[in-house]
């Protein structure tokens, strides 16, 4: 009975650790997308001050800093889109997947 038990409970975990891996992906490159566009924005409106304070070429830096971040973030932004709208579809058909497999050995249990 506890082994029984012990078995179900293992492939719930693993089941579960497959979905957390699996919305790896998309978390990364949103956190990425949002997070680089952020400091881009950030970068780009304060290197003038930057500028004045710490001279010319460090706030040119700055501000090519900021512009390169945007970048990063404006092209991680499909890819993020495009993974999670895909890894739905894959996840929704899995789901369903596990969910008829279950279905059949619980009538052949049954």
């Amino acid at each position: 009975m506890i082994r029984q038990l012990r078995h179900k409970l293992v492939s719930i975990s693993l089941v579960t650790v497959g979905y957390l891996l699996m919305w790896l992906i998309p978390v990364v490159t949103s956190v990425l997308s949002l997070s680089s566009i952020i400091v881009g924005v950030f970068s780009v409106f304060l290197s003038p001050l930057v500028g004045l304070r710490q001279g010319l070429l460090i706030g040119l830096m700055q501000l090519g800093l900021g512009a390169t971040m945007l970048g990063v973030g404006f092209l991680m932004a499909p890819v993020a889109w495009y993974s999670v709208r895909y890894l739905i579809r894959f996840v929704a058909g899995l789901t369903h997947l596990v969910g008829r497999i279950l279905k059949r050995r619980l009538k052949e249990i049954v």
